[in-house]
């Protein structure tokens, strides 16, 4: 039974509602289910008049019918007929037992409320207007007409009954709102905690923008004025040369991973729907990906075997998880040997909840210490790789967000000197 009068309070509530209309919806829905017990109580002391009960039965649904309009979402439909039917119940107490009972009284105080708890103006207007008009012909009537029935005595049990039921009432819908406090208080602790995560986040990719985009150009505008000065040998000349090309893919490579990583964010901030998923073929993402490869996997004679079955889809933002790919795979690459020796395996592989992509390389691999570090911003610097290729540490940072965002998780095993395997996992959608 409380379930359901719980149900029909908050009829019309989602949890998309806003705090404010939960409020306004809970307590137009208390405020008609209340004015129905009344009228079912009315029912019973009014027995002995067979007009006056039939009337009583017939106006039950009326009130109710704005609770159902609600409950069906049709909110603005419900707002039509919310005052107009707790008026008709107002002039119904008044015309059948005049101010004897007092019942115009509660009505008041409930009509109060509807208009405290209007949000638009419009409609508060409207309501005035409509009660105002209400309390207009009761006072006339009440002053010069004549109630068509006597008021009937009522025991003390009626009024006992008809407090606990309202406090009932009252009570359901206190515990409603505060459920929704507490949750409102969940969901804005949780989206500061993510703002101090992205503020922090931002805070240091600025400080790595400043180190390894800025630093360099300062270092490549001194060995410029260098070479200009015409006073270096042709030796020196070639190792500065060498130095500024190293300089410039590193400086490259960070606006590359910046730029992609600002390219995802901001098409799935300013995407209606967030992220763009699509069902898409894994294996041909992946085939690409190693023709993308092809030069530098000849050059340090890596043998990259993509173990994934051709027709292998995945329900997912296809960039995401191509960047996730991309800088996986040139990672594999990156700390490789070169002595022919080399394997990149890709593989996929799915269970009940997951679709698990796995990356493996017998490359020098990383102690302990630097895959607990892996996914943080703290004193971020990549390791040089096998061939002197440097990087900034970022792509493993932005690829773990996106994996998160997908709702899924990267796990990362690496032994020293016997290679990495990364697995992340990306969620089956119902």
């Amino acid at each position: 039974m409380l379930q359901v009068v719980n149900e029909l309070i908050n009829s019309g509530v989602t949890s998309e509602t806003p705090f404010n209309e939960k409020v306004r919806l809970r307590g137009l829905n208390l405020s008609l289910l209340m004015s129905s017990k009344l009228v079912i109580a009315s029912i019973f002391v009014g027995m002995d008049s067979r007009p006056f009960v039939w009337n009583l039965i017939i106006l039950v649904p009326i009130l109710l019918l704005p609770v159902w309009l609600n409950h069906k979402g049709q909110i603005s439909a419900a707002r039509y007929f919310t005052v107009p039917t707790i008026c008709v119940w107002l002039i119904h107490a008044a015309t059948g037992f005049g101010p004897a009972m007092g019942l115009e009284n509660y009505l008041y105080v409930v009509l109060v409320g509807v208009l405290v708890l209007e949000t638009d103006t419009r409609w508060r207007y409207t309501n005035v207007i409509m009660i105002a008009l209400g309390l207009i012909f009761v006072k006339l009537y009440n002053t010069y007409g004549t109630p068509y029935y006597s008021a009937p005595s009522l025991s003390r049990y009626f009024y006992i009954a008809n407090i606990i039921i309202t406090c009932l009432f009252i009570a359901l819908i206190c515990r409603s709102m505060l459920n929704d406090t507490h949750t409102e208080q969940r969901a804005m602790t949780e989206k500061k905690r993510k703002l101090a995560e992205s503020n922090a986040l931002r805070d240091k990719l600025f400080s790595m923008i400043a180190h390894d985009i800025k630093s360099p150009l300062h270092s490549l505008q001194d060995m410029l004025y260098a070479l200009e000065s015409g006073l270096m040998s042709k030796t020196d000349q070639k190792v500065l040369i060498n130095e500024l090309r190293q300089k410039t893919d590193v400086s490259s490579k960070t606006l590359s991973s910046l730029l992609d990583w600002a390219s995802l964010h901001y098409r799935q901030q300013t995407s209606a729907i967030g992220k763009k998923e699509t069902i898409f073929d894994l294996y041909e993402v992946t085939d690409h990906l190693a023709i993308l490869y092809d030069d530098m996997l000849r050059k340090k004679q890596i043998t990259l075997e993509n173990e994934i079955h051709p027709g292998s889809t995945i329900y997912a933002d296809k960039e995401q998880v191509l960047f996730i790919l991309r800088n996986l795979i040139g990672n594999a690459v990156k700390y490789s040997e070169t002595d022919g020796s080399a394997r990149i395996s890709l593989s996929a592989e799915k269970d009940n909840n997951n679709t698990n992509i796995t990356i493996k390389d017998n490359g020098i691999g990383m102690g302990a210490g630097q895959v607990d570090t892996l996914f943080t911003t703290d004193h971020k610097r990549s390791a040089t790789g096998t061939i002197g290729e440097k990087g900034t540490g970022l792509g493993l940072i932005f690829c773990n967000e996106f994996v998160t965002q997908h709702g899924g998780t990267m796990n990362v095993v690496s032994e020293l000197g016997k290679g990495t395997e990364i697995t992340f996992t990306i969620p089956h959608k119902q």
